[in-house]
């Protein structure tokens, strides 16, 4: 049995009375509270989900990539921000490496001890290496 909707795609856009539609359901796997709608003023509202996930808060930027081929928005983080956090994250880790042999080595000095000791400069100069 054919729907309306068929019967009326079947007659072709050659009809002129002819309103051409799809006949299919579409189905968005987002739940109803993960959309937003564009207001008229090119305005939407972040969903509170995604707005708790990524810590937004009123006043907060939001890049776009407009070279995507989906709409992507990525936090813009302040740069005040991102500086107390390294510092804030360098002692901590400073803190925790209290008092261990690797404290005050360099990170080339601390590869060198995981590999069981400095590389052989000239076999890596020569290519001839394993």
């Amino acid at each position: 049995m054919k729907s309306e909707l068929s019967e009326r795609n079947a007659s072709g856009p050659s009809d002129p009375n002819s309103i051409v539609r799809f006949d299919f359901l579409t189905f968005s796997p987002y739940p109803d509270e993960m959309k937003a709608t564009l207001t008229s003023k090119g305005q939407i509202t972040i969903p509170v989900a995604i707005r708790e996930k990524l810590g937004l808060k009123p006043g907060d930027q939001i890049e776009f990539d407009e070279n995507a081929t989906i709409l992507v928005g990525r936090r813009v983080v302040n740069p005040a921000e991102w500086n107390q956090a390294m510092t804030a994250w360098r002692n901590s880790a400073r803190e925790a490496l209290a008092g261990h042999p690797w404290a005050d080595v360099s990170g080339a000095e601390l590869i060198d001890d995981l590999r069981g000791g400095p590389a052989d400069s000239a076999a890596a100069d020569s290519g001839s290496g394993p």
